[in-house]
């Protein structure tokens, strides 16, 4: 792992370095400084014990990362690689992640010299690769780099043609891996003196090779062309290569010396800008003749916004308008979980919002002196989490008291079951212990009825010891019928206990299904066996027939056929529908119990407002003689509606007709319901009117 990481590091060093050397800016230096400042060198933890390790990482203000526990051949317990590695740089408070050995693990058995699969590594394949690619393969893979070799090869020049092992095979780890790389055959190097620089580019380019640096000889009388090489002509080179030049150049006249500069301004101090925020920190810099920058954010849990730390110091002199590296403290994302236990809800609040996290639910917890504090939370204190999390608590409150179950007189082990079950436990049972759960309580305390906290002990007291009578296996009842068996269970001294009737199809109605104890259990004498007899399966409740539109004797017969009671009322309707039902209530297709009354509305003809306006008409415009006569007509017409509505009452199931006293013209009274004079309704009907007779 350390070898991956230090190739890793030589090639990223090799490609970062040129382009580093040019920079001069001063926010790069100022980055620079920033971090060489802030940065601490990371210990070497490598060989000790897990513990001293994390200890030495403790005192020295570093993380604890991940802790990886891996088979190896040291010593379990010590650390046997560490990342970030000793010697590294990093800001305080890195966390550093450990490799930690748990021993040789236990190598399978193999055979001949095939090597085991633990201490073993595969070969990969370096095939075309670069020798510095295939290092790095290698060093990945846990093998090294064997012996090297060259071989002629214009078309890989420079990259891996053969290597040994071949790819895919398994060797022991750290295993040289020889290399045969291919190389161009070399070229003669062309004359290119008193050629110009374009042509010995040219002429280079032929002969496979590049041209190199070029460098100019001064001369009072140069003709720009090349006068020096390098190789020389003649001279064989690795196709490719470059090749360097000079080439003469005529002398200019020298120019008289440049005036000396101005003498720079005087240096100013810098002030001090840490502590303030950044608007007046640029302020301050550039009253200073100074310029901020570059800025930098560093998370903290300090006052967001304000300056930590600057480059140049303050104090330190420097040339004007120079720029002053800042950092600035901003708002962390994430916050340590404060510790809300032992407050109340809002104090519980309060704490984590001045965090910036929330209270979630609140579940109270009940518990013998419980005072409405906070007793847990989720996350706990001290952990790690996003600004905005929810912390859930729970919050202690007292038992709700609740009333002690009488036990007097029940068996010991009754009393137990009665007591546990109202979650209470049992307390010093005197006189001593009992030899028999069938022991007799004969007083308790608390009392039966006292509102006392759950979980109280009840003291039990018992009646004298008495022996425990002889157990005897229960008969088996099941397949008998509910009397023969409470027959069988009494002849051999039990009795019948709770009978549970259950509808069944397969077995006989009262024929017992199944009996608790079983058949052959031990039981004492007396004791009561719980029996499950089977009962008819009981019909689904009806459906409301459709009786709208049906006559009334025909409505009402259906609905009795259908088990369903029937009420009626009338209102006024058009003469073919008189007698007809226009509504039922329920409606048809309702799934309601037998014996519901299902309410008819039945049509009637003439409308009480023919009647009212006919009588007014009767009364204004017919003389003395003809109301006579009417009346007569009246009585005769009274005394048939009377008989008719009488007849078809009686003809109802449950219906009885009353006269009506209130005179001539009033119509009789129906009282019509399922069982008459219990919960009947009654509907009273309209008489005819003057003038009009029903028949």
């Amino acid at each position: 792992m350390r070898l991956v990481r230090g190739f890793f590091a030589v090639a990223t060093l090799a490609l970062v370095a040129p382009a580093r050397s040019g920079a001069s800016s001063l926010r790069e230096v100022g980055a620079e400084l920033t971090t060489q400042v802030q940065s601490v060198p990371v210990p070497k933890v490598v060989g000790l014990q897990l513990s001293n390790a994390l200890r030495m990482l403790d005192n020295l203000r570093f993380g604890r990362g991940e802790v990886q526990r891996v088979s190896h051949p040291e010593p379990s317990g010590q650390v046997i690689d560490q990342l970030p590695p000793a010697g590294s740089r990093v800001p305080p408070g890195t966390k550093v992640n450990l490799v930690v050995s748990t021993g040789p693990a236990s190598q399978p058995e193999v055979s001949g010299d095939q090597p085991s699969r633990v201490d073993s590594a595969t070969v990969p394949g370096l095939i075309g690769q670069t020798q510095l690619s295939a290092a790095i393969l290698l060093a990945i893979a846990k093998l090294s780099m064997g012996q090297t070799q060259t071989v002629p090869d214009e078309a890989n020049d420079g990259k891996v043609v053969r290597q040994f092992p071949e790819a895919g095979a398994r060797v022991p780890r750290n295993m040289p891996v020889a290399l045969w790389l291919g190389k161009a055959a070399p070229v003669q190097v062309p004359d290119l003196r008193d050629s110009t620089i374009a042509g010995a580019a040219a002429a280079l380019q032929s002969a496979g090779l590049k041209l190199g640096k070029v460098d100019s000889n001064l001369a009072d009388a140069g003709t720009r062309l090349i006068v020096r090489q390098q190789p020389g002509a003649g001279k064989t080179a690795s196709r490719g290569s470059a090749v360097r030049v000079w080439y003469s150049y005529p002398r200019e006249p020298v120019a008289p010396p440049p005036a000396p500069p101005p003498p720079p301004p005087p240096p100013v101090r810098v002030p001090s800008v840490v502590g303030n925020t950044l608007a007046r920190a640029i302020d301050i810099l550039r009253g200073s003749e100074l310029d901020a920058g570059p800025v930098d954010s560093v998370e903290t849990e300090q006052a967001p916004g304000h300056v930590l730390f600057q480059q140049p110091k303050a104090g330190d002199l420097v040339q004007r308008n120079t720029r002053v590296a800042l950092q600035v403290a901003v708002q962390s994302k994430y916050v340590k979980v404060p510790d809300v236990t032992k407050v109340p809800p809002a104090a519980a609040r309060n704490r984590l919002e001045q965090v910036g996290l929330r209270l979630g639910a609140v579940t109270p917890i009940e518990r013998e002196g419980g005072n409405g504090l906070v007793v847990l939370q989720a996350p706990f204190a001290g952990a790690t989490v996003l600004r905005g999390t929810v912390v859930s608590v729970r919050i202690s409150v007292p038992l709700e008291a609740i009333p002690v179950p009488n036990v007097v007189g029940s068996r010991l082990g009754l009393a137990r079951e009665a007591l546990r079950g109202a979650k209470f436990i049992m307390g010093t049972i005197t006189p001593g212990t009992p030899t028999s759960a069938d022991s007799t309580v004969v007083a308790q305390s608390p009392g039966a009825g006292a509102s006392v906290s759950p979980a109280t002990a009840v003291d039990l007291t018992l009646a004298t010891e008495r022996k425990v009578p002889p157990r005897s296996p229960v008969p088996n009842v099941v397949g008998r019928g509910h009397s023969e068996a409470d027959s069988i269970l009494r002849a051999a001294g039990f009795v019948s206990g709770t009978i549970t009737p259950v509808e069944s199809t397969n077995v006989g109605r009262d024929t017992v299904i199944s009996q608790n104890p079983a058949a052959n259990t031990p039981a004492a004498p007396g004791s009561a066996v719980s029996l499950q007899v089977a009962a008819p399966r009981q019909p689904p409740p009806p459906t409301v027939p459709n009786v709208v539109g049906l006559s009334t004797a025909a409505a009402e017969s259906l609905l009795g056929s259908a088990r369903f009671g029937a009420q009626r009322a009338s209102e006024p309707s058009g003469p073919g529908q008189r007698g007809t039902v226009l509504r039922q209530d329920p409606p048809a297709g309702s799934v309601v119990p037998a014996g519901t009354i299902v309410r008819l509305t039945i049509g009637d003809w003439p409308p009480v407002w023919l009647i009212v306006l006919l009588g007014l008409g009767a009364v204004v415009g017919i003389g003395a003689g003809v109301a006579g006569v009417h009346g007569w007509n009246q009585h005769q017409v009274n005394q048939k509606w009377q008989k008719r509505v009488t007849l078809e009452a009686e003809s109802l199931p449950g219906a009885q007709a009353v006269p009506d006293d209130a005179g001539p013209l009033a119509g009789p009274e129906l009282t019509i319901g399922a069982n008459p004079g219990q919960g009947s309704q009654e509907v009273v009907g309209d008489g005819p009117s003057i003038g009009e007779s029903r028949t």
